[in-house]
């Protein structure tokens, strides 16, 4: 097929902008002359590479030819262009991503895709993580090529359509505020998992680690009865991770992992059947706690370990279940055989009350219990917890 701007499937469309505001008469008149152009800057460089060639040449020449039979219009007409072919773009590349799995797969090889991409490039301040990818592009070979032939103002229409068509990724959350082409010191560009993608997939992987529960489900229900409730449980995990998805780090570590997934899993439960609902989390928590608290119980068997233990539940305390973590405390005295604090605020109280679901806050407290509750050389003792209607929760852990 002959190279011409006719024959290319971005510019091809420019033809029908000219029909539109000039006429049909007039139009011709202007393609002919952007051919011919073409043609001569095709024939001044036969070596130009292919991006040359395939963008910037045709840009050049139909800027020149608006230019030369519309002085002053060119800019306009070309950059209108440039914007309606971007949205076109924009659809398509909506489409293609749209197909189930196409935004994760993208954002896990974005390191890669990013370093194709600026390919040729000068490129500043680049960062690649696994929900954001930044740069600022400092030498463009579109725009450097167009200043070269002495029409730099031809590539604004090409940049017009990236700000168009790069918001068309699902997945991703596009800005650019920056444009070399149009005098600026870089094309900024920055794309972000969007918020909906990232906590759709934390939602999901949290929610793996829970199939205990599923398991439970098909065990007790029918198939389309575990399945709804399941389904149920993703969703209100979702919206309370949307709701709190700006909680300090040390906060989220309880709500993330543990508060949000019981709270989710239980209303799930609870709208099917309250007592069943209520059961099973007691039943399958208890479980797991006890587990949890017979490894503990083989390590304080070995000898030493139970004063390492105490040693160590101090400073682990203070960071696991302190101020920063959305606790507040009254710590005693440091003794070496003794640990004594008052958690006098919960945030296991505070957010399981706020989800609607207080009534499993205790089931949390009695954890510590099943955790603690029988370690060899170690006696753990609790006279009350706010989840049961205390005015503090008291840990006391001291050497027999």
């Amino acid at each position: 097929m002959e190279n011409t701007i006719k024959n290319s499937i971005i510019f091809k469309r420019f033809y029908a902008e000219l029909v539109d505001k000039y006429g049909t008469d007039k139009a011709k008149v202007i393609w002919d002359y952007a051919e011919d152009e073409f043609s001569r800057l095709k024939i001044a460089e036969p070596s130009a590479g292919k991006e040359s060639v395939a963008y910037v040449f045709p840009a050049v020449a139909l800027y020149r030819s608006v230019e030369h039979f519309y002085p002053g219009e060119a800019l306009s007409v070309t950059r209108g262009f440039g914007t309606k072919m971007g949205r076109r773009l924009k659809d398509i590349f909506r489409g293609i991503t749209a197909l189930p799995g196409i935004p994760s797969l993208m954002w896990a090889r974005m390191d890669r895709i990013s370093a194709k991409l600026s390919d040729g490039y000068e490129i500043k301040n680049l960062k690649v993580t696994s929900d954001k990818c930044y740069m600022d592009v400092v030498s463009c070979p579109l725009y450097d090529k167009a200043l070269k032939l002495g029409t730099p103002e031809a590539v604004q229409m090409i940049c017009c359509m990236d700000k168009e068509y790069m918001n068309g990724f699902r997945g991703v959350d596009y800005k650019r505020t920056k444009s070399v082409a149009e005098g600026d010191d870089c094309c900024d560009y920055r794309l972000r998992k969007t918020m909906n993608m990232e906590l759709k997939e934390k939602t999901i992987k949290t929610l793996k680690k829970k199939q205990v529960f599923r398991r439970e489900l098909e065990k007790q229900l029918s198939k389309p009865e575990a399945d709804k409730i399941w389904r149920d449980a993703h969703k209100r995990l979702y919206g309370l991770y949307k709701t709190h998805r700006d909680l300090p780090k040390g906060v989220a570590m309880h709500t993330d992992t543990f508060i949000f997934p019981a709270a989710a899993i239980y209303l799930a439960m609870k709208e099917f059947d309250k007592d069943f609902a209520y059961d099973t989390m007691q039943r399958i928590m208890g479980e797991r706690s006890k587990a949890y608290g017979k490894k503990l119980a083989m390590l304080c068997r070995v000898p030493g370990f139970d004063k390492v233990f105490i040693k160590i539940w101090d400073s682990m305390t203070r960071k696991v279940f302190g101020e920063s973590s959305g606790f507040k405390n009254v710590f005693y005295p440091k003794k070496k055989d003794l640990f004594r604090m008052d958690i006098t605020q919960c945030p296991y109280n505070k957010y399981l009350t706020e989800a609607g679901c207080p009534e499993i806050n205790i089931l949390f407290c009695k954890n510590d219990e099943y955790m603690y509750g029988n370690l060899p050389g170690l006696r753990f003792t609790r006279t009350g917890t706010i989840g049961a209607g205390s005015r503090c929760c008291d840990f006391k852990l001291e050497l027999l």
